[in-house]
């Protein structure tokens, strides 16, 4: 086995702990090298990554974006979240095209508190 023994390349053990470790095969690939670790203490093997600073640098702006998005969706696991004010529940006869047994639109479903899922659904002026 061709063993690299160069010290600068060496990591801690994943496994054991032990500072005792060294690449076994390293490969490149455009945004990044993976290299094939073995621990001579214990025997475990480990695959690590690295990449280019400008590659780590945008995958950490693309997470701050995602996590933004996330966020304004109200997706985040985030407990610190700003809780929203509950919707106005909005009914069926509170529309201005609500007659006294239907829908002016003949939507089947009229009637209820899903009135805002409705998109024509209009607050009637009193």
């Amino acid at each position: 086995m061709n063993w690299v023994t160069d010290p600068a390349l060496r990591c801690t053990c994943t496994s054991c702990g032990e500072m005792n470790c060294v690449t076994v095969e390293s490969r490149t690939t455009r945004e990044s090298r993976r290299r094939r670790l073995e621990c001579q203490s214990c025997g475990s093997r480990f695959t690590r990554h690295e990449v280019s600073e400008e590659f780590f640098k945008e995958a950490l702006a693309n997470r701050k974006a995602v996590s933004a998005f996330l966020h304004c969706l109200n997706l985040t696991s985030d407990k610190t979240a700003v809780k929203q004010a509950p919707k106005e529940v909005k009914y069926c006869e509170n529309c201005a095209y609500m007659r006294a047994d239907s829908c002016s639109f003949d939507f089947p479903e009229f009637g209820g508190s899903f009135a805002d899922e409705c998109s024509m659904y209009v607050e009637k002026k009193d």
